[in-house]
């Protein structure tokens, strides 16, 4: 399996336009002789946990996919739990057989998700998290059919090295993809975002830059457009920010754990600022083909009211109904002294449920917990 540049970059190119993830996943199962391979997520709806299709390469019937789903749930849930227990640690992906989701002292024979499987041809199925963020989003799979070869160890490491790639991909362009689906034409919905989006070329100029990222610009000095050139002033994370921009190898290296690559310059306290991320762009079937070194660099400011559905984060990640409240609050752009008032609480105990809603989200910040709210959320800013 050849890990090549074209193919790296047609992945992030997919974070603006995951129309393509269809060819890009067959190409993908190509490459390692796999049958297809596909991205599920595991979402709280009414208070049961249902496993649901995001995305699948072109070999299958999406219909087809989503009744088999269906019908073998709760297998599928499990199968996911066993995946988080095995690889959940450490940032790497890890592509786990599934054999290995048989739980000691488990009955051996195959379960019955397993055996529907083999009654299509499938054979064998490589899985992994795609994100340890959240064990619930952005789960993979390769299938592979009857007869033919799996493939070695040295091959399966290289398809970790481009699932990285496509973990960053997924992460950065979650919002776009909730948008694109309700919005016509890309000029518009990306002006509905939430988020600033720009799209830079090798020489810096930038050659895109919705309304939001325009306003940025204008309003805080951190950022900068002189003469059309994207710069960053004053910010102690300026190598970080330059190493995306510049070094092609700075993408893609923290793994199952995509937002560790994005960079935080903070502005005043509450731990307010702007949350950036950048990843490589080439084209767009909308917009243009942009070039070699070209970058799409998404900023959101923490400093916004914001207007988001916490109910929908809880799909994802286990959060009480007062920490829904919270979290609503935070994104509005109360302080922990405010959201204490406002809900009739001691500031310790707001303190305390911001704390917890760090850790279950694996946010490293209040900025960082407003990104997630928003990329998940996707609903754009209010005009207050």
């Amino acid at each position: 399996m050849s890990a090549d540049h074209r193919f790296i970059q047609s992945i992030y190119d997919s974070a603006l336009s995951p129309q393509t993830l269809p060819d890009l996943l067959q190409e993908l199962s190509d490459r390692i002789g796999a049958h297809g391979a596909m991205i599920f997520d595991c979402q709280q709806i009414n208070g049961r946990r249902e496993v649901g299709l995001q995305h699948l390469s072109l070999v299958y019937d999406r219909e087809a996919i989503t009744d088999y789903a269906a019908r073998f749930n709760d297998f599928e849930v499990a199968d996911q739990d066993r995946l988080a227990d095995l690889s959940s640690s450490g940032n790497e992906i890890n592509l786990i057989h599934d054999k290995a989701l048989t739980r000691p002292g488990e009955n051996a024979l195959p379960r019955p998700n397993v055996q529907a499987m083999a009654r299509r041809g499938v054979s064998d199925r490589f899985g992994c998290l795609l994100s340890k963020e959240s064990w619930d989003m952005d789960r993979f799979a390769f299938q592979f059919l009857e007869g033919r070869p799996l493939p070695g160890a040295e091959m399966l490491r290289e398809a970790e090295v481009v699932l990285a790639h496509l973990a960053k991909a997924l992460s950065i362009g979650r919002a776009f993809s909730a948008q694109v689906a309700v919005r016509d034409g890309v000029g518009q919905y990306l002006d509905g975002l939430p988020i600033g989006v720009g799209i830079v070329t090798g020489a810096g100029h930038l050659a895109y830059g919705n309304s939001e990222f325009h306003r940025i610009a204008q309003d805080h000095a951190e950022v900068t457009l002189a003469a059309g050139r994207l710069g960053f002033q004053g910010a102690a994370a300026q190598p970080e920010l330059r190493a995306l921009m510049e070094d092609q190898r700075a993408h893609g290296r923290h793994g199952a754990r995509p937002r560790r690559e994005a960079v935080f310059v903070p502005m005043g306290d509450q731990d307010q600022g702007l949350f950036i991320e950048i990843c490589p762009i080439a084209r767009h079937p909308d917009l243009d083909n942009f070039g070699a070194g070209a970058r799409l660099v998404s900023i959101l400011d923490s400093t916004r009211n914001r207007q988001v559905d916490p109910s929908i984060l809880a799909r994802f990640f286990p959060l009480s109904k007062s920490e829904q409240a919270v979290l609503r609050l935070v994104t509005e752009g109360h302080s922990n002294a405010e959201i204490a008032e406002i809900r009739g609480r001691s500031v310790e105990t707001v303190n305390s449920q911001l704390k917890s809603l760090l850790r279950k989200t694996s946010a490293r910040n209040r900025t960082e917990l407003v990104k997630v709210a928003v990329g998940l959320s996707a609903v754009s800013p209010s005009n207050s």
